[in-house]
């Protein structure tokens, strides 16, 4: 899945070199997983609900996923 200009940046969350952005499409959310500022993965969420992108995002930084 790539970025395109309709994503819309939501939230960011970030803690010890590891990143994480909650977008929203078109087609639902998407979390953007980033380590010292290289990207991991981009997730497609967008079957899923906002708190469940945040708990994605939550999870990438505190190093639980």
């Amino acid at each position: 899945m790539e970025k395109d200009m309709t994503w819309i940046v939501l939230s960011e969350y970030s803690k010890d070199g590891r990143d994480a952005k909650i977008y929203d499409t078109d087609e639902g959310y998407v979390v953007e997983l980033m380590e010292d500022s290289k990207p991991v993965e981009v997730r497609n969420l967008t079957n899923y609900s906002l708190r469940y992108a945040e708990d994605c995002a939550e999870n990438w930084v505190e190093g639980i996923i």
